[in-house]
């Protein structure tokens, strides 16, 4: 401390020693009092940090078992991964199949002539390239073509800035419609190359060049450029049924499942296993156990009574603490409602508590849950919808939706908009209907322009025409809009509608250019709106967009679902449970999260803290004026005994000046 200091000439005292001793007297037992109760309130801070960091490990936890998608888990086994692999979906069916992969699909490939570079120039003009099934005479030429009513057309402008072998080769690249280019020096010269993006045996090339590049034709009439690889689909048996694809990655033939094929092996049997694959939800609800015992175990140990050692925790009776684990604790013995099956609480796939307070899990028994009643495991723990219909899909709820079971019903069912043409219309395409406009769901296209030809003998062509040449229009495309044509060959009617379902799916033939009165049967003017599902969830009120019904009020407000049929009525009942997990989320989260509890706590603890510090500060002042009022008493003290010293000094030096006579005379 800063102050006054003597070193007591006067009195001949240790004033420096006394002043020290009087003041720690005075100060240290507080200072001790306060560091105590600082390093207390720093050990409940250290404590709750602890806390703190195991239960946000918990809930990190949580999020493996949060959705049930990441509990559905099916796997497929190949015996033979070099012939064929597979992937499986939640919704695959556990099964056993028998596969056969004959034939690989392949792309068509194209060459060209050879030439001397890729600078050397072939000629401007313009390639049209269709996508189709081309068909072919004994001698491998093409005599026929199909198109495929799926694929765009393809039309690319060479001009002079792209009339060389290079600059067509990217001109084709850019345009990124389906086809690649590349240019092989094979020895004899530079060949340009086409491929088909796409594999199948409807997605062979025809092109016809205009121009200079009738050398790059490929069609019926003429073919300059060679075939380098036939288009052809993948052939495999299941079970020994006969599978046809245009990819060797088959994913419609079973449901859930696709299919890698990647060798053909014909006559070889390759075993596909497809079952429940419980070893990630095993793994999570093993982590989720471990990651509660630490956090229950961080709490025991700062907040319990040791009796060995005869020490308290630094949160003994801190409410803060045994709210976290109580809470946790309760939520963790409920029974979820919204479960009606065997598994409906913790205990029932093997999770039990233990004396000391701690999980453990009994894997034998979760395994079991897993095979008896997987739905029922998955809702325990995550928010989830398990329809009793195929055909009706969970969409999703809100945080309104109270768990339960509830009925689907539908009065009216979903709709594109279609519109229909005439019977026995002509099929004729010519100058005077060759150019038509469409609106699609709202978004209208350019001029589409069709091939003339007469489709009498051919309808499905036709069809398959429209088709293409409408979802290739640009702005469609753009707008991620299409239409699907198709001919009716017992009512002798074309019909044409938009993919998409409900009111905002609309169809509008909106004109022929040319002079003609129609297009297939279908005229100008035609339009057409879908139609919103119509239905209740649990007998609630609900909305309907497109398939999809969401619950307006009630008990299921928000929840929706899917319908997929085309069928009015009943369609069985969707179990709706919340689970554990989301429930855990929420009441971790009020703990953890900036404000919560024990963010609220540790904050409070720190602020007393501060006002400790601050009292501190306010003591020392304090012991410093004492000090320095200590010093200025004991030095006036030390100044008047050595005045007085003096002053003896002066009166004994004065008696000793006496005459003899005078000193006698005073005894």
């Amino acid at each position: 401390m800063a102050g006054i200091t003597s070193t007591g000439l006067g009195s001949g005292l240790d004033i420096n020693s006394i002043v020290t001793q009087l003041v720690a007297a005075e100060r240290d037992p507080q200072i001790k009092r306060m560091a105590i109760k600082e390093a207390a309130l720093q050990s409940k801070i250290s404590a709750l940090g602890s806390i703190k960091s195991a239960m946000s490990d918990f809930k990190t936890s949580l999020s493996a078992l949060r959705y049930g998608s990441q509990l559905n888990k099916i796997s497929a086994t190949s015996s033979d991964t070099g012939t064929l692999t597979a992937t499986a979906f939640t919704n695959a069916d556990p099964a056993n199949y028998q596969m056969d992969v004959q034939q690989l699909a392949l792309s068509h490939g194209l060459s060209s002539q050879a030439y001397a570079s890729a600078s050397t120039v072939v000629g401007t003009g313009t390639l049209s390239i269709r996508f189709g099934t081309t068909s072919y005479d004994v001698g491998n030429n093409p005599t026929g073509f199909s198109p495929n009513a799926q694929k765009a057309a393809l039309n690319i402008t060479i001009d002079s800035n792209h009339q060389t072998l290079g600059g067509i080769r990217d001109a084709i690249n850019a345009a990124n419609g389906g086809v690649t280019a590349s240019i092989i020096n094979d020895g004899t010269g530079n060949r340009l190359v086409l491929n088909s993006t796409d594999s199948g045996a409807a997605n062979s090339l025809e092109i016809t060049g205009t121009g200079s590049l009738t050398t790059l034709s490929y069609n019926a009439a003429s073919h300059p450029m060679a075939e380098t690889q036939r288009a052809q689909d993948a052939l495999l048996k299941i079970n020994g049924l006969n599978i046809t694809s245009a990819s060797n990655t088959v994913s419609t033939a079973i449901k859930g499942l696709t299919l890698n094929l990647q060798q053909a092996q014909p006559g070889k049997l390759v075993n596909l296993s497809v079952g429940q694959n419980n070893d990630d939800i095993v793994t999570a609800v093993q982590g989720f156990v471990d990651k509660y015992n630490a956090f229950a175990t961080s709490i025991q140990s700062v907040s319990g009574y040791d009796t060995a050692t005869k020490t308290a925790g630094a949160l003994l009776g801190e409410s803060t603490a045994r709210a976290a684990l109580s809470g946790v604790r309760n939520m963790l013995s409920t029974t979820i409602q919204g479960l009606t099956g065997s598994v409906r609480s913790l205990p029932d796939i093997g999770i039990k508590t233990q004396a000391d307070g701690t999980l453990a899990v009994n894997t034998s028994i979760l395994n079991s849950a897993l095979t008896k009643d997987h739905n029922g495991v998955v809702g325990l723990f995550a928010v989830s919808g398990i329809p009793s219909d195929s055909s009706v899909i969970y969409s999703g709820s809100t945080t309104d939706t109270l768990a339960g079971t509830y009925a689907v019903d539908v009065t009216t069912i979903a709709e594109q908009a279609i519109i229909l043409g005439t019977a026995a219309p002509s099929m004729i395409v010519d100058a005077t209907n060759n150019a038509i406009q469409v609106s699609v769901n709202g978004v209208t296209s350019g001029t589409i322009n069709l091939t003339n030809a007469d489709y009498s003998a051919t309808p499905d062509q036709l069809a398959a025409e429209l088709q293409t040449q409408i979802n290739g229009d640009s702005a469609l495309k753009a707008a991620g809009v299409s239409v699907t044509v198709g001919y009716d060959s017992l009512s002798g009617k074309f019909s044409m509608n938009s993919q998409t379902y409900g009111s905002a799916s609309t169809i509008q033939l909106m004109s022929i250019t040319g002079g003609g009165t129609d297009i297939a049967g279908l005229t100008a003017g035609q339009l057409d709106a879908g139609v919103d599902i119509v239905g209740t969830i649990g007998g609630f009120p609900s909305t309907g967009v497109g398939q999809t019904l969401t619950v307006d009020s009630g008990d299921a407000k928000g929840l929706s679902t899917q319908v997929t049929d085309s069928v009015i009525g009943a369609h069985g009942t969707l179990q709706f449970s919340r689970g554990l997990i989301e429930q855990l989320d929420t009441l971790t989260a009020s703990f953890l999260n900036d404000g919560g509890s024990l963010d609220s706590k540790i904050s409070g603890l720190q602020d007393t803290i501060s006002v400790i510090g601050k009292q501190q500060a306010i003591f020392n002042k304090r012991m410093d004026a004492l000090q320095e009022s200590l010093f200025k008493k004991f030095n006036a003290m030390d100044r008047l005994l050595g005045s007085l010293q003096n002053t003896a000094g002066s009166l004994t030096q004065m008696l000793a000046s006496l005459p003899l006579s005078v000193k006698t005379s005073s005894r």
